[in-house]
């Protein structure tokens, strides 16, 4: 799943690295549902 997780958020931000104000949105946006996944979902 963090595998699977990194790649996506990976090619997401180097596609949106065109459009700077939105390649820091999608940063914040994932990196905070990647945290809240690890905190409600992980023992």
């Amino acid at each position: 799943m963090t595998f699977i997780a990194g790649i996506i958020l990976s090619v997401v931000y180097l596609e949106s690295l065109k459009h700077n104000k939105i390649a820091v949105l999608y940063t914040i946006l994932f990196h905070s549902v990647y945290n809240m996944y690890g905190f409600f979902f992980v023992e």
